[in-house]
């Protein structure tokens, strides 16, 4: 098994609300950090449609789920915005 080099440790949370600076940073970002997160600004203004745009292959929903009343409604509604972004 090859070993993980250092960059590909690094992951970045994308703090800002703004989606075309978001793609910017990814841009900035590509092969010097292993990966971005969407951060919870950026997930609450775009949602999970928003993070399948910006290339997110997995979503990680916390705060949006846990904190909700009802967690499992909560996840379902994140499905859903997975689903409206398309494969």
């Amino acid at each position: 098994m090859a070993a993980i080099q250092p960059p590909q440790r690094l992951f970045v949370t994308l703090d800002t609300p703004d989606e075309a600076r978001a793609l910017v940073l990814c841009g900035q970002l590509a092969g010097v950090a292993g990966g971005v997160k969407v951060g919870n600004e950026l997930f609450t203004v775009a949602g999970p449609a928003g993070a399948v745009h910006l290339g997110a292959d997995y979503l990680v929903a916390g705060r949006p789920t846990t904190g909700a009343d009802d967690p499992a409604a909560a996840a379902r509604a994140v499905v859903a915005g997975i689903s409206e972004a398309g494969p």
